[in-house]
C-alpha cells in the first residue's frame, strides 16, 4: 500500500517536472537555444497568485488565471528582449540574458513579497479518500488531472492545429517553413507564450498543493526541467512528458526507500542523467534538434 501511495505522489510530482520540460522543449526545439528564465517565470506565476491573495485579497479563482496570463506575457517579453534583437550567430548570448531576466524576476519578486514563501491562503477544501491504506487527496487527482489535460492538449495542438504544424515545420526546417509562407515571428511568439504558460501553470499547481511557494524555488525546478528534456531528448516532447513522469516517481522512491536514502535525493536524480548520457546520449527517445542542412 505505501508504494501505490508513494507512485500516486511521484506521478504528481513528475507530472509538474514534465510541464516545465516541455516549455523548455518547445523553445529549444525551434531556435535551439534555452530559455534560462523558464524556472523564474514558474516560480513568479505561483508566486504572484499567493501575493496577490495574501496582500490584495483576491478570490482564488480570479488570482489563478491573472497569474496564467502574467506567465505568457512575460514569455512573450523575454522573447522580445532577449532573443529576436540577437543575431543568430552570437548562440550565446541568450542564455546570458535570459540568467539576467529569471535573476529580474527573482528580485521582484523578493522586492515584492520579501525572500520568505509566499502561503496560499485561499487554498482549495477538497476532500480526501482513504481506499485500503491508501490516501487520496482530492487536490493531488486535480493536478495530476490538469497536468495530463494540458499534456494531451499540446500533443494535439502540435498534431491537428495549423499553429502546430507550423512550429513543426519550423522546426525541422526554417528556410522550408519560410517558403511554404509561415509567418516566423508570430509562430515564434505563440511558442513562448505557450511555453511560459505551461511554467505558470505549473507553479500554481506547485503552490496549490504545498500551499506555499519561495521565490528562490524557480532554480531548482528550472535545473529539474532541464535534467527532464536531456532524459527525454532534446526537442523531443513526447520524450519530455514520459522523462518528467520518470524523475518523480525516482524522486519519490528514493525518498520513500527505508534504507536513509532522502538525503541522496537530488545525487539520484543527476546520477541518473549521467547514465542516460552514457548510454543513450540522445536521449530516452532521441532528440528532435535542428539540424544544418547544405
Amino acid at each position: 500500500m505505501e508504494l501505490i501511495q508513494q507512485l500516486i505522489n511521484g506521478l504528481m510530482l513528475g507530472s509538474m517536472y514534465a510541464l516545465i520540460a516541455i516549455g523548455y522543449t518547445l523553445v529549444f526545439g525551434i531556435l535551439n537555444l534555452l530559455n534560462l528564465a523558464h524556472g523564474e517565470v514558474f516560480m513568479f506565476s505561483g508566486f504572484f497568485a499567493a501575493y496577490a491573495m495574501n496582500s490584495f485579497g483576491l478570490p482564488l479563482y480570479l488570482a489563478l488565471p491573472m497569474s496564467i496570463m502574467l506567465a505568457a506575457i512575460l514569455g512573450i517579453l523575454i522573447e522580445r528582449i532577449c532573443f529576436r534583437p540577437v543575431k543568430p550567430q552570437y548562440h550565446l548570448a541568450p542564455l546570458v540574458s535570459t540568467i539576467a531576466a529569471g535573476t529580474v524576476l527573482t528580485s521582484l519578486a523578493v522586492k515584492l513579497g520579501g525572500s520568505e514563501p509566499q502561503v496560499f491562503q485561499s487554498t482549495l477544501s477538497l476532500p480526501e479518500w482513504k481506499l485500503g491504506g491508501i490516501l487520496i487527496s482530492s487536490t493531488q487527482l486535480l493536478i495530476l488531472g490538469i497536468a495530463l489535460v494540458l499534456m494531451v492538449g499540446i500533443t494535439l495542438l502540435l498534431q491537428r492545429t495549423r499553429t502546430g504544424r507550423a512550429m513543426r515545420t519550423l522546426s525541422e526546417n526554417p528556410v522550408a517553413a519560410k517558403l511554404f509562407g509561415v509567418n516566423v515571428n508570430r509562430i515564434i511568439v505563440a511558442t513562448f507564450a505557450i511555453s511560459s504558460l505551461l511554467a505558470g501553470v505549473a507553479g500554481l499547481l506547485i503552490g496549490l498543493r504545498f500551499e506555499k511557494i519561495s521565490p528562490f524555488i524557480g532554480a531548482t525546478m528550472g535545473l529539474k526541467g532541464l535534467a527532464v528534456m536531456v532524459i527525454g531528448g532534446l526537442g523531443n516532447v513526447y520524450g519530455a512528458m514520459v522523462g518528467g513522469l520518470l524523475i518523480g516517481l525516482l524522486e519519490v522512491l528514493v525518498v520513500a526507500l527505508p534504507y536513509g536514502t532522502a538525503p541522496f535525493m537530488d545525487a539520484v536524480v543527476w546520477g541518473f542523467l549521467v547514465l542516460v548520457l552514457l548510454v543513450k546520449p540522445s536521449g530516452l527517445f532521441g532528440s528532435r534538434i535542428q539540424v544544418e542542412r547544405v
